[in-house]
């Protein structure tokens, strides 16, 4: 009588799959943060790309008028606030007292990028992201 019910109940677990979801989650779960994470990375860079760039706009625009390379600067150190200025580089070709008119100036802007995903070894840390615009003088 005891085997019998005891076969019974080692059957009927056997056959439970309450717990399935469970384990399926813990096996699925390390992935799913693992993605997260690069997205918040690959966030961050695709911000601080976005962010150099439209100062290079800006920067090019201002010395392409007639700026001078300080006021070219100032205006990349205010559009860059969010980032730490301290780490730009910054390259404004040519100078001031070389511009000719109807001659392009190319301003470029470099930054580096702190990488905080574990997992990627495939890139560079800190990764550089850099950013270059031209326009013609006026």
């Amino acid at each position: 009588m005891i085997g019998t019910r005891f076969a019974l109940a080692v059957k009927k677990l056997w056959k439970d799959e309450s717990g399935q979801s469970l384990v399926e989650f813990a096996l699925v779960l390390p992935i799913l943060l693992l993605v997260l994470l690069g997205i918040i990375d690959f966030g961050s860079i695709f911000s601080t790309e976005l962010v150099i760039e439209g100062a290079a706009l800006d920067a090019a625009r201002y010395a392409s008028v007639g700026a001078t390379d300080a006021q070219v600067n100032q205006v990349i150190q205010q559009d860059c606030a969010t980032l730490q200025t301290s780490q730009l580089t910054v390259t404004i070709d040519p100078t001031q007292s070389n511009r000719v008119s109807g001659q392009p100036v190319v301003v470029t802007i470099s930054y580096p990028v702190n990488i905080e995903f574990p997992l990627t070894a495939f890139l560079p840390n800190p990764l550089v992201v850099h950013a270059a615009t031209a326009m013609r003088v006026e």
